[in-house]
């Protein structure tokens, strides 16, 4: 009985988790994310450099985070840290 217990809450904290991350970020990057977390970073990679290059409104900035991120779970770390870069100034030169 502990162990169901145990279980029940591990899943509301992550799908608590999830929703506080979901409404900072949109569906597209969440999406991207996914894809990541699943361990499908040849297409996630792919599917954010397509957004980057048609951004469709998104905040680029995010895009090429999670690019960076991405590339990190490649252990692609010099170029991760370039989009890392990216990002930053993207974000610091942002006006909201």
């Amino acid at each position: 009985m502990k162990l169901s217990n145990a279980g029940e809450m591990i899943t509301k904290d992550y799908i608590e988790l999830t929703l506080r991350e979901t409404e900072e970020k949109s569906v597209a990057i969440v999406f991207g994310r996914l894809m990541c977390s699943l361990g499908q970073y040849d297409k996630s990679q792919h599917y954010f450099e397509q957004l980057r290059k048609d951004p469709n409104g998104e905040n680029l900035a995010w895009i090429e985070f999670n690019i960076g991120r991405v590339l990190c779970y490649k252990g692609e770390w010099k170029e991760a840290r370039d989009h890392f870069d990216c990002a930053y100034d993207r974000m610091m030169t942002n006006k909201p």
